[in-house]
């Protein structure tokens, strides 16, 4: 697992929310991560201006918001080219409420459909089909919300494959956009 922290989920969320930036936490990191996939080494100035909008200088919010993204940005990267899978989305902690949560992961995904139109990437039909797959599972899932009728137990564990599926799926995304990639290069992980 990657040594850098990513900040904490509510700090960054509120410094965002402080500095008016145009995405919240888990969107700004679906971003990043999309732009990963579309680029294979995201531009992290597209990335803040896409978050941002139109910086506003001298404003200590948006300067609190910027290092804790960057930070959220070191450990992503650390956590993305270290070959183990350890991606974390960035979403509330488990002891939210699921519908929270299940907004969260369907921002996560908005932002990563952003990252990869950011990127480059806006024809998924002429995409790798798994990778095509994947994001058009994505835009699925970015348009979910939450069934209060719905057994609670059985939406956590949905909740919780949906979460894994999307994690998986970035690398899966990443590994058909970048054939040449060191992440294709390792020794096979045992799961």
């Amino acid at each position: 697992m990657s040594a850098i922290a990513p900040p904490d989920y509510h700090a960054l969320n509120e410094a965002l929310i402080r500095a008016n930036a145009m995405a919240e936490a888990a969107e700004a990191h679906g971003i990043l991560c999309g732009l990963y996939c579309a680029e294979g080494k995201p531009d992290q100035d597209t990335w803040l201006k896409h978050v941002f909008g139109e910086e506003r200088l001298d404003d200590p919010a948006l300067a609190e918001a910027r290092h804790l993204l960057q930070q959220l940005h070191e450990a992503t990267m650390a956590q993305l080219s270290a070959g183990d899978f350890s991606l974390r989305l960035m979403l509330n902690d488990d002891d939210e409420p699921l519908e929270t949560r299940i907004d969260d992961l369907s921002h996560w995904c908005q932002g990563f459909l952003v990252g990869l139109s950011l990127g480059g990437v806006t024809e998924v039909e002429k995409m790798p089909e798994d990778a095509r797959e994947i994001t058009e599972d994505l835009l699925q899932i970015s348009r979910a919300h939450f069934d209060a009728e719905e057994d609670r137990e059985e939406g956590e564990l949905a909740f919780a494959e949906v979460v894994e599926y999307v994690r998986m799926g970035v690398f899966v995304v990443f590994s058909e956009l970048n054939p040449e990639s060191p992440l294709d290069q390792g020794e096979p992980a045992i799961h």
